[in-house]
Formats: structure tokens, C-alpha cells, sequence
């Protein structure tokens, strides 16, 4: 389905990120509902299939009346950093947030890393650096906990103008 233009508008104000084959825009979107939905990756079509193959909408596009950034994304430049730096193993990205306070938190998540599962009292404005594969070390003899991977998230693919 084409992103209408009010959508588009709206949609060009929230900024991307990219794993250099596709761009990302984290958003959050209003249903015409009224139910607001804090975790969408907004992708193009095209590049959403050139990497991630067939496209797998889990959101539909008919449904959305407002779209902005999230305010549970990681921060843009730390969200291209960790997509420059690529992915830790197969299908998975692992790296530590270092915080404002100077305490850090180890995450494993996909290789769609915008949507980290903050702990309770974490505000993703708090990251102040993201360390790329760094962390794994908490996870060598245990599983990440619910705080330590990604949070869910929906996808919503649309086809350019």
C-alpha cells in the first residue's frame, strides 16, 4: 500500500536509521482506534524485502492516523552506530548502552537494534555511548533477562510514490 501524503509528511519529520541497505524509522503511531502503539519500524517496501526478504507487515498501513518518533527508540546516532558495526553472530546484535549516571546495561537483541526493552526508570535520552559487541561477557552463563533484549515491535512496510 502507498503511505498517503499526510502520513508521508508526517513520517519525513522522524528521523531514520540505516544498516546502510535500508533505512528505519522507529515510530510511534496512532491507530484510527485511538490506541497509540510505541514500538513500529516504518519501512519501504523495496529495501525492507531486499533484507529482510519477503515482507512480513504486522501492522496495516490502512490503519495508522499519526505517525511520530518514538520516544522509546535508542537514539539515532547510537542506533547507526551499532548498524555500522553489524551484527554480533548470526541474527543477533549484542552491545552495552552506557548511561548518563555512568551505570551500563549488556543487550542482546536482533539485527533490528532501534528498540532495545528499557528497564523500569531508564529513558533512552539517558544512553550517552554504545559499545558494539560489548557485554557478551554477562551472558556466558546465563540467558539475557527480559531488560537485556529487545522489546516487541511491529512492522509496517509501505511502497514509495
Amino acid at each position: 500500500m502507498r503511505l498517503p501524503r499526510h502520513l508521508a509528511e508526517q513520517l519525513s519529520r522522524v528521523p531514520k536509521s540505516s544498516d546502510g541497505h535500508c533505512e528505519y524509522a522507529p515510530c510511534r503511531v496512532t491507530l484510527g482506534s485511538g490506541d497509540v502503539i510505541d514500538r513500529v519500524y516504518l519501512v519501504e517496501a523495496v529495501s525492507f524485502e531486499r533484507v529482510w526478504g519477503s515482507s512480513r507487515t504486522t501492522l496495516d498501513l490502512s490503519d495508522i492516523e499519526r505517525i511520530e518518533d518514538s520516544p522509546l527508540r535508542l537514539p539515532v546516532h547510537w542506533a547507526n552506530t551499532l548498524y555500522q558495526a553489524g551484527e554480533s553472530g548470526m541474527g543477533h546484535t549484542v552491545f552495552t548502552a552506557r548511561l548518563r549516571d555512568g551505570s551500563t546495561l549488556p543487550f542482546v537483541v536482533g539485527n533490528a537494534v532501534d528498540f532495545p526493552n528499557w528497564p523500569p526508570g531508564v529513558d533512552p535520552a539517558d544512553v550517552v555511548e554504545v559499545l558494539p559487541h560489548a557485554g557478551r561477557e554477562a551472558f556466558r552463563h546465563r540467558a539475557p533477562t527480559a531488560y537485556e533484549s529487545g522489546a516487541p515491535y511491529d512492522w509496517c512496510v509501505y511502497e514509495a510514490e
